[in-house]
């Protein structure tokens, strides 16, 4: 049986998304996503409430400022050298975004393997199933 497969960057914008989305898609609007658009007062899905006990957006967005400064006060972000103290800041960041936005699920320590490389990513952004976005923290240098 011969198989045939295409990476999705190599789709187009509305095909990679209609394979994404499948019978759910509908044209995307004409206008990008701003800050703006993101309304605070919007109440959130009820399972984030049930799970949360916050009951908006802007509840959401105090609940990850105060954990980020909890975690800064009480360890100095810019000194640790581990992977895994990079990922403790991009964690919290990376699940809030995507309750805001939706059908987004998050992996953390995704294992992968393909005839290239085997091992493991820090966080995988998902969509409907489909690895949309691929994170690994690592160290900064001044």
């Amino acid at each position: 049986m011969l198989q045939w497969t295409k990476p999705l960057s190599s789709f187009i914008n509305e095909e990679g998304m209609k394979l994404l989305m499948g019978p759910n898609y509908q044209e995307a609007e004409t206008k990008p996503f701003a800050l703006a658009d993101l309304k605070t007062s919007a109440r959130l899905d009820d399972a984030v409430i049930q799970v949360t006990g916050l009951g908006f957006v802007k509840d959401l967005l105090i609940h990850l400022g105060v954990d980020l400064a909890l975690r800064c006060l009480r360890s100095e972000p810019r000194l640790h050298s581990k992977e895994y103290a990079k990922r403790e800041l991009i964690s919290p960041l990376l699940y809030i975004a995507s309750v805001l936005a939706g059908e987004l699920e998050v992996a953390a320590e995704f294992s992968t393997k393909d005839s290239d490389a085997a091992g493991s990513v820090d966080f995988v952004v998902l969509l409907n199933s489909f690895v949309i976005s691929v994170l690994e923290g690592s160290s900064m240098t001044p």
